[in-house]
């Protein structure tokens, strides 16, 4: 059995209606130019509509678990049009077992982004990716000193996408009431900076932050190579201009923000 065709042709009837009906009512023409063998087509054309309307719904079901953790991206760039992911070649990959669902839908989301003319889309798309990332990820264990938390991605995006990617979200509000009122506009993009900002995304229980460090944390956060105690961070920290003081301020800020781990115990 060419399980790859036969698994393609199956979704594609779940998703798209007047396909299945064309399989069930002139199977050879809707099958054509298919690999497919004589009984696999026999077997396409045999599906019970119930069982392939059963199968619908737990698609439709799959897409609406997904939509909360690309909020902004689901429903301001691709709103009405939402369900052509169940038909995409990245669903295929799903369904074949050769991708993970949030994973294919973020790849979906990506390539719609850069389709888009508007500047926020690929930022908007990057920070969800981002977040469900960080979502995923909690603080390693072994070696000593202070990292990086791996529960922290960090993000190079164009100055002011956060605080468009916020704007954006608090106009969505809760993502599945807002795709029921398509009519409603966004707000306008003020456009992004020629320069860049970083984020520190954090992974939480309920979700993940997102914030704008200052050029100077960022750079100190990616020289960060776990292997500092608190003492040897605070010192290190006077070549940025800080004071001891200044410094443990930092170093408390960035473990309360959740993006250092200290590890085994470290102080």
């Amino acid at each position: 059995m060419t399980v790859r065709v036969v698994a393609a042709t199956w979704h594609r009837m779940i998703v798209d209606e007047a396909f299945a009906a064309q399989v069930w009512r002139d199977p050879g023409a809707a099958l054509a130019g298919r690999d497919l063998t004589a009984k696999e087509r026999g077997w396409l054309a045999g599906l019970d509509p119930r069982a392939v309307a059963l199968e619908g719904g737990r698609a439709t079901n799959l897409l609406a678990a997904l939509i909360p953790a690309f909020p902004v991206s689901a429903v301001w760039l691709v709103g009405v049009d939402l369900r052509r992911f169940l038909s995409s070649a990245e669903m295929e990959c799903v369904v074949e077992g050769r991708g993970v669902a949030a994973d294919e839908f973020g790849r979906w989301l990506s390539a719609r982004a850069s389709a888009s003319a508007d500047p926020r889309a690929a930022a908007v798309v990057k920070i969800e990716t981002a977040s469900l990332e960080a979502q995923r990820l909690r603080p390693g264990n072994g070696g000593s000193g202070l990292a990086l938390s791996r529960a922290c991605v960090l993000l190079d995006l164009p100055v002011g996408a956060v605080a468009a990617w916020q704007e954006l979200a608090t106009w969505v509000g809760d993502p599945v009431e807002a795709l029921r009122h398509p009519e409603r506009r966004p707000p306008a993009c003020a456009g992004l900076g020629p320069g860049l900002e970083t984020a520190a995304v954090v992974g939480r229980p309920n979700g993940a932050t997102v914030e704008v460090l200052g050029d100077t944390v960022a750079t100190w956060l990616r020289s960060l190579d776990g292997s500092a105690t608190r003492a040897e961070l605070v010192a290190g920290l006077a070549l940025y201009d800080l004071s001891e003081q200044e410094a443990a301020e930092v170093l408390d800020d960035a473990l309360a923000a959740g993006w250092l781990h200290a590890r085994d115990g470290t102080t």
